[in-house]
């Protein structure tokens, strides 16, 4: 839409420009008088419209921004809890490989299951100690506020003026 308002906002600017001229040019016509306030008229409805056409744009794009954000922290998040499942079961993965579930040991027959089990606890407890040891800080949503953004507190330079 602001596509097509942009070369209507210049042509009615420029229309209330030649018919200004044309009433500076022309001081006793009445009838250009009528037409000048008409086509300021139209130019001052045709900014207002497209001013209001691009705070709407710059609104949706705030909303998608601000949308987008919530999905990359929801993002994260799951990350997080993925990093978390791989922390509990990547040391019981690796040591039942490492042993594997034939070692001769001798508990084998005299205490069948318990070779395993123990296995599998020492396995568990050890993911979720490393779990707690390396994965355990807390996730806050960060808050931004618009009056401390680094940019807008930012000391002007003056050798920018140049």
């Amino acid at each position: 839409m602001i596509e097509e308002l942009i070369p209507l906002h210049r042509s009615a600017e420029n229309l209330y420009l030649a018919i200004q001229s044309a009433r500076e040019s022309q001081p006793e016509d009445f009838w250009l008088i009528d037409c000048r306030d008409q086509a300021y008229v139209i130019s001052r409805s045709s900014d207002l419209l497209l001013n209001d056409c691009k705070a709407a744009m710059e609104y949706a794009i705030a909303k998608r921004t601000e949308e987008q954000a919530l999905y990359s922290f929801e993002l994260a998040a799951s990350a997080n809890r993925m990093n978390s499942l791989i922390a509990i079961f990547l040391p019981l993965a690796t040591l039942s490989s490492i042993f594997g579930m034939n070692l001769e040991h001798g508990f084998e027959h005299k205490y069948q299951p318990f070779g395993f089990i123990g296995v599998i606890i020492c396995g568990l407890a050890f993911g979720l100690a490393l779990k707690y040891l390396l994965l355990n800080r807390p996730v806050e949503v960060p808050k931004i506020d618009a009056f401390d953004a680094p940019i807008l507190n930012r000391k002007p330079n003056p050798s920018e003026d140049r």
